[in-house]
């Protein structure tokens, strides 16, 4: 697997450690610490895939969002807690370091309101999309994918945000009730 963290990837966050470490962040405006002010629909993309990343975020702004990538849910959070203004919450559910599924948690603690959209796959996909949908992800999203299965995701979440329960399909995929 490629290094997750390209720097392509961390220039687009925008976002330097000076800033983030600053104990003065408070008093400083939103356009300086970051080049994306919070609008009023306003999500936030985590995951490590550079290409899916770009994916979703065409997606997302098809449906109106203004979609910051981030790389990883430490940097995910930072936005969520400084912003203000996130409508909607993308994340990988296996991430590195503080995974998806903790992330899922830790916004909720934050903004219980948050719709939040979990994008999972592999092995053990259906393991994992029960799992996000235990700690709170309003949808999950299976790879692969098509653009319109993410975007009927993204609505379900919206939607359903507060509203989380898990259905079952009868088989061994859970699926998350719309």
């Amino acid at each position: 697997m490629a290094n997750a963290r390209s720097n392509d990837l961390w220039d687009e966050v925008d976002v330097d450690d000076e800033t983030l470490g600053s104990e003065s962040w408070e008093s400083q405006s939103q356009e300086q610490w970051c080049e994306h002010p919070a609008p009023a629909d306003m999500a936030i993309v985590v995951g490590d895939d550079r290409h899916e990343l770009d994916l979703l975020r065409g997606a997302l702004a098809d449906l109106g969002y203004d979609a910051v990538p981030v790389p990883d849910a430490e940097t995910a959070l930072e936005y969520l807690t400084r912003l203000g203004g996130v409508e909607l919450l993308v994340t990988d559910a296996r991430l590195a370091s503080t995974g998806g599924l903790d992330l899922i948690v830790a916004a909720h603690l934050f903004d219980a309101e948050l719709p939040i959209v979990a994008v999972t796959g592999g092995s053990n996909a259906a393991l994992r999309e029960h799992s996000a949908v235990l700690r709170g992800a309003d949808a999950v999203v299976r790879r692969p994918f098509t653009r319109w299965q993410f975007m009927d995701a993204v609505d379900a979440a919206r939607d359903g945000a507060g509203d989380r329960s898990l259905q079952s399909t009868g088989e061994d995929e859970p699926e998350v009730a719309a």
